[in-house]
């Protein structure tokens, strides 16, 4: 694990480095948008900053995507989630399904929270939906001047009535996994079992690998609400009706059932405020929230953020559902309804092309593809259907944390530990040692390739924790890279290399 820090004294002579570019990580907020059809505005924003990732310039995935532009219409930032859209496609499914409007009944299902960095010449937001044919649809914009209106902001939740970091050190969140676990449906009275389960949850977590091998690089934070009911609307334990809860946690279907008079089964379950969570976890530093919702039954999902219920398995729920919140994975059973659109996309470990899947890295030549059932290639990584909640698409492993539970299969955890790169970026901190004509470079850490380049070309390459020389550049881009290296990853996609940049003026 890289612990580095930054320190750059100025150089002799005539030569200034001036760190350049975009840092890895950035502060940024987080406001509270609402997809409609044809139309997604923006509403408020929350208190407080999260730090957003800054790594790929160009995201085209998932279905919806946000895009950052300056005053002359240049693309500064852009990114896409699966959340927005796997909300409509679930609910239009559904709706249709069933013949009773969810979205039109709970209209709150179709807010959601966007974290935005906040970018020197940053102008303008754009708002766009991928189409059934692959195209992205400008479906609203958002001038980002708004920002410095104090009315714009919304007030910290009042659910909220204390928190408490329950691993980690709570420091350099900018260089961290931040985990918020909040609960809903607990009275004040139920608090205690509500931070006993945030503790099982969080040992749970990050007894697990890959999160095991990084567990000094994440925090985990507890938000305690209160809610004015115990429990979660449409449970259907003690009667099937609504609660008054901190997020008006729901499920969805039995909410269809109980006005339709329908018997639809479905463990998904929503919080109907989904920016209420968002208001409530600005006390604590936040990149991926988990909710506990109040009741035994069987129940999970996570689309925004991650839900689990308490029911006896919980704290496998939650490391499943986080799967889905941190790493984007998707489920490899079929135990629900097939739910899939062309605009959504597939997540990395579900495949509709088995003789040639995005994990093939990990196959063996002797494997077949698509690969067979029975024994002699379940304990082997392969193409088995179906998968997604659908015939006709296909999981890596037969056994999986994304399938049911245990350890995540060798392409899960490769995702996992790419992801997690998103947050705990090796290069953020390097120390630079700019004297005479021999200059020095630093970073402390595990032994990891460490590689320095000036104009492109290699001048000095060696391990992260050893000094390294090389000439004094003039007049050129100065660029240190650091490769980190990972047992869980063989196809990082650039993931694990990380760089920082300094460019060389000379007055």
């Amino acid at each position: 694990m890289l612990l580095l820090v930054l320190a750059c004294s100025r150089p002799s002579e005539n030569v200034t480095a001036v760190p350049t570019g975009m840092p890895d990580r950035v502060a940024g907020r987080v406001l509270t948008a609402q997809l409609a059809p044809g139309l997604v505005t923006v509403h408020g924003v929350t208190a407080g900053e999260v730090w957003i990732d800054l790594d790929d310039p160009e995201d085209d995935r998932y279905g919806f995507q946000y895009a950052i532009e300056d005053a002359d219409g240049n693309t500064l930032f852009e990114r896409s989630v699966v959340g927005p859209t796997v909300v409509a496609s679930f609910l239009d499914y559904w709706s249709q399904e069933s013949g009773f409007d969810i979205l039109g009944a709970l209209p709150t299902l179709g807010w959601f929270p966007l974290p935005i960095p906040i970018l020197e010449g940053g102008a303008m937001l754009r708002l766009r939906v991928r189409s059934e044919e692959g195209v992205y649809l400008e479906q609203g914009a958002f001038d980002l001047s708004a920002l410095d209106n104090p009315a714009f902001e919304l007030p910290p939740s009042e659910a909220v009535v204390g928190h408490q970091l329950v691993a980690g050190t709570g420091t350099q969140s900018e260089n961290k996994l931040d985990l918020v676990i909040v609960g809903d449906g607990f009275v004040a009275e139920e608090l205690p079992a509500f931070a006993t389960a945030a503790y099982d949850i969080a040992e749970a977590f990050l007894a697990q690998q890959p999160y095991a091998s990084y567990r000094d690089r994440i925090n985990i934070w507890r938000v305690d609400a209160v809610s004015e009911s115990s429990g979660i609307a449409y449970d259907c334990i003690d009667g099937c009706h609504a609660l008054d809860t901190a997020f008006d946690s729901i499920y969805a279907i039995e909410a269809v059932n109980a006005f339709m008079g329908t018997t639809y089964d479905s463990r998904a379950i929503f919080q109907a405020d989904q920016w209420a969570v968002a208001q409530a976890v600005a006390v604590v530093p936040w990149d991926a929230v988990l909710v506990v919702a109040n009741t035994p039954r069987f129940g999970g999902m996570a689309i925004h953020y991650a839900t689990t219920t308490l029911y006896p398995d919980y704290t496998e729920i939650a490391t499943h559902e986080l799967g889905h919140s941190i790493a984007f994975l998707g489920d490899e059973y079929t135990g629900d309804f097939c739910v899939r659109s062309e605009s959504l996309g597939l997540p990395e470990n579900i495949t509709d092309d088995p003789a040639n899947p995005p994990w093939a890295h990990w196959v063996d030549d002797d494997v077949p593809l698509p690969t067979p059932d029975e024994d002699g290639w379940t304990d082997r990584v392969g193409a088995f259907g179906p998968a997604y909640n659908c015939d006709d698409l296909y999981r890596p492993r037969q056994h999986c944390q994304m399938n049911d539970y245990g350890d995540f299969c060798e392409v899960c955890a490769e995702l996992v530990t790419r992801r997690l790169h998103r947050f705990l970026d090796p290069a953020d901190e390097i120390r630079l040692f700019p004297e005479g004509e021999i200059w020095q470079a630093l970073a402390i850490g595990d032994p990891q390739p460490l590689v320095v380049r000036v104009d492109g070309e290699v001048v000095a390459e060696g391990l992260v924790g050893t000094m390294l020389d090389f000439p004094r550049p003039e007049g050129a881009e100065l660029t240190i890279e650091v490769q980190a290296e990972s047992r869980f990853v063989r196809d990082d996609q650039g993931d694990l290399r990380q760089t920082a940049t300094w460019a060389l003026e000379t007055p």
